[in-house]
């Protein structure tokens, strides 16, 4: 039975999860970028070629899975490997990103 609830739940938890794993990168990024010397066009060279192979690769594997596994288990997976790319990331990341835009608690 296909209720449109179900399916509406699946891309909300893939878009929770990935939403969670978005900033962690974002600021990953930010804080290795501030401490290159003159590499930072080839950081941001290789950044964008991840990116734009992300966006040519990514909606080709979301198809085929969803050809083979239907498309509701194919936001499942999706939103499984977001979950999974959280709990790693927060476990992973350096503890000082945390701090990065904290203010000096002392004046």
């Amino acid at each position: 039975m296909k209720t449109p609830i179900l399916d509406m739940a699946a891309i909300f938890v893939t878009s929770f999860f990935w939403s969670l794993v978005w900033p962690i990168l974002s600021a990953a990024y930010t804080e290795r970028m501030s401490r290159t010397g003159g590499s930072r066009r080839e950081i941001e060279t290789v950044d964008d070629v991840f990116i734009n192979l992300g966006d040519i690769l990514g909606p080709v594997i979301i198809g085929y899975s969803a050809q083979l596994f239907g498309l509701r288990n194919s936001f499942a997976v999706d939103g499984a490997v977001g979950a999974l790319m959280a709990l790693l990331l927060f476990r992973l990341a350096p503890k000082d990103l945390i701090a990065i835009n904290k203010p000096n608690p002392t004046p």
